[in-house]
């Protein structure tokens, strides 16, 4: 089960998720993770902040449940890493922030969510943007596998 904690806002990453038997999922858990689907938060206190909970799904994460504090983008017509990177954008949180509403726990309606204004530029710029995040996401990736060596050679 993964929750808008379980967000790392800096790298777009899921970093942890919660193992329960299904009948002890929490009344939220609303959408099964496919690879390659993106996950934004349109509930909480960060939304359309800095802090705004937005990642990729990886291969780990496949088949796990997310919160409905969660909206799932899957099958874009625009490319992957290009919308990952426009959904930190401070033209996407601005539209997010002024579409929050509620005090206690502010959220954007589906309805809200559906009229962000997406921006694409020329595809080249897309490209552009698309392979430095790719590449990012590629280090991370291996950096990871760097520390698990590590750990197994103290093993």
């Amino acid at each position: 089960y993964v929750e808008l904690s379980d967000i790392n806002t800096h790298s777009y990453e899921i970093i942890n998720s919660t193992t329960y038997q299904v009948h002890e999922l929490p009344s939220r858990a609303s959408y099964e993770l496919q690879e390659g689907d993106i996950i934004t938060a349109i509930a909480g206190n960060s939304i359309g902040t800095r802090k705004h909970a937005t990642a990729l799904v990886t291969k780990d994460f496949e088949g796990n449940i997310c919160t409905n504090g969660f909206r799932v983008l899957r099958n874009f017509k625009i490319d992957s890493y290009y919308l990952l990177y426009f959904l930190k954008s401070e033209v996407f949180l601005k539209q997010m922030f002024m579409y929050r509403t509620g005090a206690a726990i502010p959220n954007v309606s589906d309805n809200d969510l559906l009229n962000i204004v997406i921006h694409v530029p020329e595809q080249k710029i897309i490209d552009e943007i698309s392979n430095k995040m790719k590449h990012a996401f590629e280090l991370r990736q291996e950096s990871k596998k760097q520390i698990e060596s590590i750990n197994l050679e103290l093993v």
